[in-house]
């Protein structure tokens, strides 16, 4: 089935609609949702990131954004990114779970497509262990401190620890930056900024 996106000026202007396949082949602007997880606890704030499937054409069986995707043409930010953590997650949020933390303009280039993102990111902060139902473009969930994050980020440490949400039993993991899915460096720092003023 086609996917339809609006594709957008530079500027943020709605500009008309095309393909999935034509807006990556091309590289017009488009919107996504990008939805970080982060849970408060008394060692430290952590971040919960999934494993793509190894079967997503790109960077499978990267570490990347809790739930993520495009925003369809006919579709609202925000229930479309709800779609998402429901086909992604297995769960049933509401716009009251969510907190908007601003948009970041993201590129990407490879020999497959060319990726020109508004990335709308939003946050949720977990309050209890979650039951998710992951789908079949997730590997898994895990979480991670998210201040060993930033420093694995800036060079400082090799790896960081990746403690198991879903699905369980699973294995604590040892993850290097080539483990996580490529981001430009202002999309991280924006990211930690935002959410670390979310949880406070």
């Amino acid at each position: 089935m086609t996917e339809w996106l609006a594709i957008f000026d530079e500027h943020g202007q709605k500009i008309g609609v095309k393909s999935r396949t034509e807006v990556h082949k091309e590289g017009d602007w488009h919107e996504t949702f990008h939805c970080w997880f982060v849970e408060a606890a008394p060692e430290g704030n952590y971040l919960y990131f999934q494993q793509r499937s190894y079967q997503k054409k790109e960077f499978p069986g990267k570490f990347d954004i809790t739930a993520a995707g495009h925003i369809l043409a006919d579709e609202d930010r925000l229930w479309g990114g709800l779609r998402e953590l429901q086909e992604e997650l297995g769960l049933m949020l509401t716009e009251r779970d969510l907190a908007y933390l601003g948009y970041v303009k993201e590129e990407f280039q490879d020999r497959h497509l060319i990726d020109k993102e508004f990335c709308h990111i939003y946050g949720y902060q977990v309050q209890a262990p979650m039951l998710l139902a992951i789908g079949n473009e997730v590997q898994c969930v895990v979480k991670v401190d998210m201040g060993a994050f930033e420093r694995l980020l800036q060079g400082k440490v090799d790896k960081v620890r990746a403690l198991p949400v879903a699905p369980l039993p699973h294995l604590v993991m040892e993850l290097g930056l080539d483990d996580f899915a490529p981001h430009e460096p202002h999309y991280f720092a924006h990211v930690i900024k935002e959410l670390t003023r979310f949880i406070k």
